[in-house]
């Protein structure tokens, strides 16, 4: 038994370090023999005479059990208790009593000590050696359930990905720092961030590449902070950042900027660099709001403005957010109300074919007729809506819906092709492209062409999710029409980059509002209607309004236009049928 023991407190040696305290020279003489009698070897024993010797000695070496004296020369009752416990909490400790002291040892168990031994008993070695042994034992349980407690707590209080403080813990510090600031009247700043593009690597490269970026993001912006300062993640790719004694201004937009920059270099995973950005918001203390719920509120509207605004930027906290989040909410609850009693409508605008006036093809946009008050709501206000409110794809299946309802209208409108508008949200959802491909199905069997139309900026968002629906739509005869083609940062030879067939571009309308007056978009144009011809693809200017634009671009050569000039979107009782003249549809601009 005392072997055990003896194994399972100390792992590296044969033999069990025991310090005993105990001035009385007898006492110390029948301790020892009572050992001695029983396996004294098995001990290496360590004598002091007093409690101050013991603490000295506690703090230099480890013993496996500490044996003492109740009543000692700087130290009695007690308050040997208390100071054995307060300095050997990782020790089992034996308190040794006379009988009349039995109270007193009873009452040291309850304080934390493992248990007491009546000196009268010495002679009883089993009894000796069986309180040692339980000691040991007991306290290797108790010491398994306190770290067990201790790393739950931790884990309840801390990230598991990235080995920060969560939520729950965040709030608390934020409480904290908020009380100490009202006591000091010290400011502090609220920061939340908000990875940009962060679904598109963990989607595409898996969740343990997810998992290492945001490790990777929480280590660097914690090279970013003071240690006084508390980085927490909140969300799945959001994390705030607690700045407490946050006065200096400039050195708060210095950190903040420093957190940007850290956060959008790149990070090698696996041989493979991924790309993220940071959207931050910022709200301070008492500037913006002294209850933490609203300085919550409002980083939250900081940082959501900057993601709206393109993401990769810095928004402090202004008035006019809130306003701004409150309409937006009302629009989501109108939306989803919209699309339950599906008021929500179809449109279908014309492509022309300079060379003859001829349709060339109709676009399906989705229309929302609104109460004079509210105004109606075009294709791109409503998609933008439906992506807030997490309603694109079920606006999507709604829009295809709507669709294969209109078809027989729709052939007999003499169109020979069909372009469907859709986002990366939409494409990412295999359910909505495979009712795509069904509607395409659909539409070729009266023998027609369907096209999928993506924004060029759409494809740079997600790439990879991109990438992958266009080429399932491809095996379904869908073709593709880059839409907005010039209005991100993307180069012209983006159109040799893509990984899926190109049939069509949709030229920018930035490029074609100024033709008439300004010499260099129209060197532009030019330029870009060559290159798009050259590479064997159609290319469609978008945002016709006037006739002298038309004119111009008949002049460099486009083929084919889309815009008010020759007809705005038309309900599908507003559609002529076998409108094979665009001159049938002049009426409806």
């Amino acid at each position: 038994m005392l072997t055990l023991a003896r194994q399972e407190a100390n792992q590296e040696g044969d033999i069990l370090n025991l310090l005993l305290i105990e001035n009385d020279h007898n006492d110390y003489v029948i301790i020892v023999n009572a050992l001695r009698r029983h396996d004294y070897e098995q001990f290496n024993i360590t004598r002091v005479s007093c409690i101050e010797d013991a603490i000295d000695m506690i703090a230099s070496v480890r013993f496996d059990l500490i044996i003492s004296d109740l009543n000692l020369p700087d130290s009695s009752s007690v308050s040997t208790v208390c100071k054995l416990g307060q300095y050997a909490e990782m020790t089992p400790i034996i308190i040794l009593t006379s009988v009349s002291d039995q109270r007193v040892g009873q009452m040291a168990i309850s304080t934390g000590i493992e248990d007491y031994f009546v000196k009268d008993y010495l002679g009883d070695i089993d009894l000796f050696f069986k309180t040692i042994n339980f000691s040991i034992e007991r306290h290797r349980i108790k010491s398994q359930l306190r770290r067990a407690r201790t790393e739950h707590e931790y884990m309840a209080t801390h990230d598991v990905v990235c080995d920060i403080p969560n939520r729950v813990l965040f709030i608390d510090r934020l409480n904290h720092a908020l009380s100490h600031s009202e006591r000091s009247g010290d400011s502090l700043a609220l920061v939340f961030i908000d990875l940009d593009g962060f679904k598109p690597v963990n989607d595409g490269l898996g969740h343990d590449a997810g998992d290492f970026v945001l490790s990777t993001v929480a280590r660097r912006i914690q090279g970013q902070i003071r240690e006084s300062d508390t980085i927490a993640r909140i969300g799945g790719d959001e994390f705030a950042v607690l700045l407490p004694r946050s006065d200096d201004a400039i050195n708060l937009d210095q950190v903040l900027q420093n957190i940007k920059r850290v956060v959008s270099e790149p990070i090698m995973y696996q041989s493979l660099a991924s790309t993220v950005t940071a959207s931050v918001g910022v709200a301070s203390y008492p500037k913006d709001a002294t209850s933490r719920h609203k300085l919550m509120h409002f980083a939250d509207l900081a940082m959501f403005e900057a993601k709206e605004q393109g993401g990769n930027r810095i928004r402090h906290f202004r008035e006019p957010m809130a306003d701004g989040r409150q309409r937006r909410c009302q629009l989501e609850n109108d939306l989803r109300e919209a699309l339950g009693n599906k008021e929500l409508t179809l449109h279908y605008q014309p492509v022309t074919e300079l060379a003859d006036d001829s349709l060339y093809a109709i676009e399906v946009l989705l229309h929302w007729p609104r109460s004079s008050e509210s105004g109606d709501m075009n294709h791109s206000q409503i998609l933008q809506a439906a992506e807030d409110s997490r309603l694109v794809v079920r606006l999507g299946h709604y829009m295809l819906e709507k669709l294969a309802a209109d078809m027989e209208r729709l052939v007999q409108s003499g169109a020979n092709r069909l372009t469907v508008n859709c986002n990366t949200g939409q494409l990412r959802h295999n359910g909505f492209v495979d009712a795509l491909a069904e509607i395409s199905k659909l539409w070729n069997s009266f023998g027609r062409e369907c096209y999928v139309e993506i924004a060029e900026s759409e494809i740079a968002r997600d790439k990879r999710a991109v990438v992958s629906a266009i080429r399932k739509l491809n095996k379904h005869q869908i073709k593709c029409v880059i839409d907005h083609f010039g209005a991100s940062q993307a180069s012209l030879s983006y159109l040799k980059a893509v990984d899926f067939a190109v049939d069509a571009v949709k030229i920018d309308r930035s490029y074609i509002c100024d033709i008439n007056s300004d010499k260099r978009d129209r060197a532009v144009l030019k330029a870009v209607i060559g290159l798009v011809d050259d590479l064997g693809l159609d290319c469609i200017a978008l945002g016709v309004e006037t006739a002298e634009q038309d004119e111009c671009l008949r002049e460099l050569g486009c083929c084919l236009a889309q815009g008010g000039y020759y007809s705005h979107g038309l309900g599908l009782s507003d559609l002529p049928r076998q409108a094979s003249n665009i001159s049938l549809l002049k009426n409806h601009r």
